[in-house]
């Protein structure tokens, strides 16, 4: 099934989006220690601005101006594809829409300035790599990838809130989920931030691999189903 991911298809969607932010607040201020209360209607504004910004087409526009300027990138490969809908499934994610830069400025960019060899950075639909990728069934190359592919995911489900959201995330409580411990605690999939999202669904990905391997398979069959919750829950949309 493709999905639609036009302006035109999609601005329904954003305009309720954009009505329903009037309704909420990003973060709950009583999860917040009184110093850093200002973090909310920081939040809040930059979610109003990114949803006006969706309506008026900034995406469609940053795709268009990418796909013009960045002529390296490509769509995922046979290969990524099938590694990729293990986790996802086939009707989620706007596949034929996704874009791999493996040279991007951009990336290489944000590496340098976090002091960091490798980065992967999803804006929108194309996600953005320091180098290129070598992905195998299984390996670190295809499990890092199945990780930026939330934020794809997210993007489409979300609108490019999604970016404040991550960066948030990053700054706050980042990427650790708490592992099989924390997912015992029975929170659902849309309770964890957006970057314990990707590593959830990256460790997702990895168990599927050690449940075929002898020596890991007991252990993994013993964790996968909290796994597999939460995976049910992320493919319906609960973001």
């Amino acid at each position: 099934m493709r999905i639609n991911t036009t302006w035109r298809g999609q601005l329904p969607v954003r305009l309720l989006r954009f009505a329903k932010h009037f309704t909420v607040l990003p973060v709950a201020p009583a999860t917040l220690p009184l110093h850093k209360l200002w973090v909310v209607p920081l939040l809040w504004m930059g979610g109003f601005l990114c949803k006006l910004l969706d309506i008026l087409g900034w995406v469609e526009l940053n795709q268009a101006f990418w796909q013009l300027f960045k002529r390296q990138t490509r769509h995922l490969t046979p290969l990524e594809l099938h590694e990729a809908q293990l986790v996802y499934g086939s009707n989620t994610l706007p596949w034929q829409q996704i874009r791999i830069d493996e040279y991007s400025v951009l990336a290489k960019t944000g590496a340098f300035f976090r002091g960091s060899h490798q980065l992967g950075l999803c804006l929108f639909y194309t996600i953005n790599f320091t180098r290129p990728l070598n992905c195998t069934p299984g390996n670190s190359d295809m499990s890092w990838l199945i990780h930026e592919l939330i934020h794809v995911y997210q993007m489409y489900k979300l609108g490019s809130v999604y970016l404040i959201e991550a960066t948030y995330a990053q700054h706050t409580l980042g990427y650790n989920y708490g592992g099989y411990a924390g997912l015992q605690q029975g929170k659902p999939f849309a309770a964890f931030n957006r970057e314990q999202q990707g590593d959830i669904v990256q460790d997702y990905y990895e168990l599927l691999y050690e449940n075929r391997s002898t020596d890991l398979k007991l252990a993994a069959q013993s964790i996968l189903p909290l796994y597999e919750v939460l995976i049910k829950q992320m493919r319906s949309g609960q973001l």
